[in-house]
């Protein structure tokens, strides 16, 4: 069986939401790249609870996309994170300016610049039901895991 994730958010010490939110906070949480590329993402519990089943379940073979039903556009991604912090504009990271930042993060910039739109078909047609699939709920459970 092949595992195929998305970005994770949420739990404890989630990096991505963590460096997301900082960039928010600070005014910097625009579109990245024109922001019409795709954001494949899950929700942690979501994550876990397909991880445990893929050891679990004796059924399931071959490929599963491990995402959310809902992909957003980076536009809609940096706005949930904006929202969750209370930001109602954020810079907008042309390309060259995404580069450097990712490089000087540790990140890969094509992580940002690229997108893929990810659907989790099979899980689906198998009739999993995804405790998280709204990108909004999932970023403010990421940043304010305590409400």
């Amino acid at each position: 069986m092949l595992l195929r994730p998305a970005i994770g958010i949420g739990g404890v010490g989630d990096p991505a939401s963590a460096q997301l939110a900082r960039l928010a906070r600070f005014g910097l949480g625009g579109s990245v790249a024109g922001g019409r590329q795709w954001v494949s993402w899950i929700r942690i519990d979501d994550f876990v609870d397909l991880l445990y089943r893929s050891i679990t379940d004796t059924e399931m073979k071959g490929l599963y996309h491990l995402t959310s039903p809902n992909p957003v556009r980076n536009a809609a991604f940096m706005a949930a994170y904006r929202h969750a912090t209370g930001r109602k504009f954020g810079l907008p990271a042309p390309r060259l300016v995404t580069r450097i930042g990712a490089t000087l993060l540790g990140s890969d910039p094509a992580l940002a610049i690229t997108g893929r739109r990810c659907v989790p078909a099979r899980l689906l047609e198998e009739g999993y039901r995804f405790a998280g699939d709204d990108i909004y709920d999932a970023v403010q459970r990421a940043v304010h895991p305590s409400r």
